[in-house]
């Protein structure tokens, strides 16, 4: 048990990011309208989701070096299944925007019973698999109950913005465009901030 408590821990060590942006973006996201935030949340969505790409990737690569060398040789058995949590955590990075949105449109019920239908499944999993597989199968169980919430959430949310799943996935040419503006922006600010300082 303690081997998977400390497994969740380090697993929902990078939903600290999605929470950094959504916690200061939830005035604007209850205030826009579907169309407005059609717009900004998919840039935001896409941007998070290969953040956590990147995020969850880096910990299930160095898992086994990092996690003996904190917290002790005697905690290697946490590897296993905090890199089973990782699907699932990478999903729910973004679950939290898609929940936020609907309930701001009054979608309540329907985020209640994708979530119902997750937890739901989560039991029946761990009532079955845990006597047999132990820590590995509640991950397991836990990842897969993160995914079907969010891929039922952004279901919701495509039918109820008529936005296609591939839009939420990946970047068009003007999305592009306007992330290497920003981009190139912010690194001129940036010198011209260092320029001031130096004089």
């Amino acid at each position: 048990l303690g081997f998977y408590a400390l497994a969740v821990r380090i697993a929902d060590l990078p939903l600290m990011l999605p929470t950094s942006v959504i916690l200061p973006a939830l005035p604007a996201i209850f205030s826009m309208k579907p169309g407005d935030w059609k717009e900004y949340g998919s840039i935001v969505i896409k941007t998070v989701l290969y953040c956590m790409f990147f995020v969850c990737s880096f910990i299930f690569i160095s898992g086994h070096f990092f996690v003996p060398v904190f917290y002790g040789k005697e905690f290697a058995q946490t590897v296993i299944p905090l890199n089973l949590l990782l699907p699932g955590i990478f999903f729910s990075s973004i679950y939290r925007f898609f929940r936020s949105y609907l309930f701001s449109q009054n979608k309540i019920i329907q985020i209640s019973i994708v979530a119902g239908i997750a937890f739901a499944v989560n039991v029946v999993i761990n009532v079955i698999y845990i006597p047999i597989f132990g820590i590995a199968a509640a991950a397991v169980s836990s990842s897969i109950c993160y995914t079907i919430a969010t891929l039922g959430a952004m279901n919701i949310y495509c039918r109820y913005t008529n936005t296609r799943w591939q839009d939420l996935l990946f970047y068009s040419k003007d999305e592009m465009s306007q992330l290497s503006s920003g981009f190139i922006n912010s690194m001129k600010n940036l010198k011209l901030k260092i320029l001031k300082k130096m004089d």
